[in-house]
């Protein structure tokens, strides 16, 4: 018997062609998941940048305070130094808030942006439809006597549906970007001004320069008290004195590379932004966007490396 195409699967193919034809480009989409991305180590850049001020100064503090001969003023040294937080200071406290702001804004738009958020639905229909024809197969296997039921309409229904499923979510999915985004692009720019503002600041610059200047003082403070008392540290010691001037001369290059980094983030962003709300033609800003990414994308490798040794 001739077999015809069920309506509604004609139905269906129509509908995903008149949805798919709604939606925005996914080249932006995914500028947009490897913006955040690659933007991840920059946003958190400050809080690393901080936290090895903030170890550079309690290792200094500690080598003074083995350096005093009095128990009352080591004991007085070595209590400030535990109770000391580089978060007090006004750039570590406003970095922060800024740092965060971006950081939260970025992971929400990877979210937004995922394929996942399209794919699944599409998947768990297509899958219901084979395990249907699987269902069918069985029965026809059985041989009970009665008229076969014909295979394959409803793996054709399971993938035409998920099709559709994946059409539709693609379209909210890109009425939400076409919102979000140019939305978000004053956040970002903003974020990332205040930011680079903060990391150029005198204030940084002080904090980063009196930490590398007090910990070589400090340490020769300690030095020569080991050697009033006839007693040479450990070579460990050494070795820990090493690491610290070696991270706090690395700081200063770290601080360039975040800044570098958050105008990639700033630059990326607002070209992203421009593509998807139509104020430049998406195609022609998409080699722009690459080169910023990939730029970005070299800058981060780097910042990670600086930061996480």
């Amino acid at each position: 018997m001739k077999k015809t195409f069920p309506a509604f699967l004609l139905y269906s193919v129509c509908l995903i062609a008149a949805v798919s034809c709604g939606t925005a480009g996914r080249p932006l989409a995914e500028a947009v998941e490897s913006l955040a991305e690659r933007g991840d180590t920059a946003s958190l850049a400050p809080y690393y940048l901080f936290s090895d001020l903030a170890e550079i100064r309690q290792a200094r503090g500690l080598f003074y305070a083995a350096s005093l001969t009095s128990a009352e003023a080591r004991y007085g040294e070595v209590s400030a130094v535990a109770g000391f937080s580089m978060y007090g200071t006004k750039a570590a406290d406003r970095s922060m808030v800024y740092a965060e702001t971006l950081a939260s804004y970025l992971r929400a738009v990877k979210s937004l942006c995922s394929s996942r958020r399209w794919e699944t639905p599409g998947t768990d229909l297509r899958g219901i439809g084979n395990r249907i024809d699987s269902v069918i197969a069985r029965y026809n296997k059985a041989d009970i006597g009665k008229e076969e039921i014909p295979t394959g309409y409803a793996r054709l229904g399971g993938r035409v549906s998920g099709f559709i499923a994946e059409a539709v979510m693609k379209g909210v999915q890109a009425k939400n970007i076409r919102k979000i985004i140019p939305a978000g692009d004053t956040l970002v720019a903003a974020s990332c001004d205040s930011l680079i503002s903060i990391l150029r600041s005198p204030e940084m610059d002080s904090l980063m320069e009196n930490e590398a200047r007090g910990l070589e003082s400090d340490y020769k403070a300690y030095l020569s008290r080991m050697e009033v008392s006839g007693y040479f540290p450990p070579i460990e010691y050494d070795r820990l004195y090493i690491d610290l001037r070696c991270k706090a001369a690395g700081l200063k290059s770290a601080r360039n590379k975040c800044v570098s980094a958050l105008r990639s983030i700033k630059n990326a962003h607002a070209k992203i932004a421009a593509g998807v709300s139509g104020r430049a033609d998406a195609e022609e800003v998409m080699e722009e966007i690459h080169s910023e990414l990939a730029g970005l994308a070299r800058i981060a490798s780097e910042l990670y490396r600086l930061l996480k040794d």
